[in-house]
């Protein structure tokens, strides 16, 4: 007996996704395991240098070797070599699968505003977290004041910190977490659990109890970005503006510079002499956030529509199983992401409206590696709070 369509499209799936699935856990459990490896060896090195050189010299040595590894060798390198051991994919593959894919110039546009709105409310997020964590007992600086550069302005630490904080993070980190873990985790879980899952795996990722609260809501948003426009490229943008972003204003607090260069200083006034107003402008940033994403999620859900309605219009439709079909070559894919599962394949083999996109369950040793990686980064995360307790 022959099998339905729609149930040896699932099977395939489930065949295809459990091996991108353990491929993409193990590409995780490598990575935390691999920024743990490189903090170890960096802190090694450091010592080793103390003695030899100045202290800018010695910190610009050491944010560059940290960030070449942890950033070109752990999340590009090391994840690209396991997609291509592990699933056999071509280069051409793996960047398909990592999201690397055109977008409607509007996301593109979009994705400025949001980055910039966003800055705001990872501030206050951040601001909100150290209070909590103070009263907690913790009392280790978060940095970002400026501490640490020279007392005269230099251009090129200036341009040699944006790139390693700014542009290989925006390639290399959402390489590896908007990229196969997300399509893993979004081909198994839907809904609110999946948002959960993608903010927790980039608050941990971190391994810094004080950039775990603001990073874990960055990882929602750029998720729900990535949802939306089904592409990297827009939060790679957004990731990029966010941490330059950071470079300027820890330059600007150190050099006193004219824009933003007392952000801090007035925020943390403000607080004490009009908290109202403050509170009620960082309402009205997070609001504007809000409003983006749901601009956002208008415009591409509009063209989705009718994207679907010009599928439909020029398909054929089989009256015996009360389905469309598609007029050329069928691209599964194409079906899948203009939700138009029901039409092409019928429902009489799927039990449930939720099964109407095939979803791999998987298994407690699909997610092994999965688990290694919660807790090497959940334990380093843990420690970085017990040790700011005892600081």
């Amino acid at each position: 007996m022959k099998n339905h369509p729609s149930l040896d499209i699932r099977i395939a799936t489930d065949n295809s996704h459990k091996a991108r699935y353990r491929a993409v856990g193990f590409a995780m459990f490598v990575l935390v395991a691999g920024l743990l490896f490189a903090r170890i060896l960096v802190s090694l090195f450091s010592m080793a240098i103390a003695n030899a050189v100045t202290s800018q010299t010695h910190r610009i040595i050491i944010d560059t070797l940290f960030s070449v590894l942890a950033q070109i060798g752990v999340c590009f390198f090391a994840v690209y070599i396991i997609y291509k051991i592990k699933l056999k994919y071509s280069a051409k593959q793996i960047f398909a699968y990592s999201n690397f894919n055109k977008t409607r110039w509007y996301n593109l546009a979009l994705a400025v505003p949001i980055a910039i709105a966003g800055v705001f409310v990872t501030i206050g997020v951040s601001a909100l977290s150290s209070m909590f964590l103070a009263l907690l007992g913790y009392n280790r600086p978060s940095g970002g004041s400026g501490d640490g550069l020279p007392v005269e302005f230099s251009a090129g630490l200036f341009i040699l910190q944006l790139f390693l904080v700014a542009v290989l993070p925006a390639i290399c980190e959402e390489f590896a977490m908007r990229g196969g873990l997300f399509n893993a985790l979004k081909g198994s879980y839907k809904g609110g659990f999946f948002y959960v899952a993608m903010a927790l795996a980039f608050g941990l990722f971190h391994q810094n109890i004080t950039q775990f609260f603001y990073t874990a809501l960055f990882g929602a948003v750029m998720a729900f970005v990535v949802v939306k426009t089904k592409s990297i490229y827009p939060v790679m943008i957004i990731h990029f503006i966010n941490n330059a972003f950071s470079v300027y204003l820890s330059h600007a607090a150190r050099y006193n510079w004219r824009f933003f260069g007392n952000l801090f200083t007035t925020i943390a006034n403000g607080l004490v002499t009009d908290t109202f107003l403050v509170i009620a402008i960082y309402i009205a940033i997070v609001a504007s956030l809000g409003g983006l994403l749901f601009l956002l999620h208008y415009l591409n859900s509009a063209k989705n529509l009718k994207a679907k309605k010009d599928v439909i219009l020029s398909s054929g439709f089989d009256h015996t199983n009360n389905r469309i079909v598609i007029v050329g070559e069928l691209d599964n894919q194409k079906i899948k992401d203009l939700e138009l599962e029901k039409e092409v394949y019928g429902t009489d083999s799927f039990k449930t409206k939720k099964d109407l996109v095939p979803l791999y369950k998987p298994t407690l040793a699909d997610n092994m590696y999965f688990i290694g990686a919660i807790v090497i980064a959940g334990s380093f995360t843990l420690f970085s709070f017990i040790w700011g307790l005892l600081y």
